[in-house]
């Protein structure tokens, strides 16, 4: 009988022995992995608050087009060019500083200027990041800004490799997206996103 609990107790022991190893063995592996992971998420996190200030940002910049007195701003087009179209094939006319525009035609391209000064080209305000901006509407609406993308992939070398949709994982880049922007108007739902890329 005090053989089996003898027994017992050395088996304990090395049960407890291989427990601690194991436990040693796991810290180290964490202590290791974790300071690039806290790297990882603080640049996550950047990248998120700079596609949230740049989303943000963006709808308030001036188009240079007067919709309803003071209103100009690039969120108001877009709310002007939901609002008078009727259809995916009308782009209501609207008096600019250019002259007479199309107002979902000038929407789309006052959104891909503005972040391309941002971030496009050797002479990006921010850096050369690749961007993809998105207008969403309920499947049931359908709309020239409804699933919109608009986008610089195609437009950004890497060590000589054109970034794309298809192949930016390849190329070490991850995805974070700022919070959607979301309004109503002219009884539907639009919402705007924009995700940045970053390696």
């Amino acid at each position: 009988m005090s053989k089996k609990r003898g027994q017992g107790e050395i088996f304990g022991i090395a049960l407890l022995f291989v427990i601690i190893v194991l436990g040693i063995i796991i810290y180290t592996q964490i202590k290791l992995v974790s300071p690039q992971t806290q790297e990882n998420l603080q640049t996550e996190k950047e990248y998120k608050i700079l596609a949230q200030s740049t989303l943000n940002t963006m709808l308030t910049v001036s188009t240079g087009c007067v919709v309803e007195r003071d209103d100009e701003s690039l969120k108001d087009l877009i709310n002007y060019c939901i609002a008078m179209s009727s259809s995916s094939s009308s782009d209501p006319e609207l008096v600019c500083k250019e002259g007479t525009v199309s107002s979902c035609t000038h929407a789309k391209a006052v959104s891909k200027a503005s972040l391309d000064t941002l971030f496009t080209g050797e002479n990006a305000i921010i850096g050369n990041i690749p961007y993809e901006l998105t207008f969403t509407m309920p499947d049931y609406l359908t709309h020239s800004l409804g699933n919109l993308t608009i986008s610089n992939f195609d437009e950004i070398s890497v060590k000589g490799i054109t970034l794309t949709k298809d192949n930016y994982r390849k190329l070490g880049y991850k995805k974070t997206p700022s919070y959607p922007a979301a309004w109503a108007t002219a009884d539907s739902d639009m919402r705007v996103q924009l995700y940045l890329y970053y390696k």
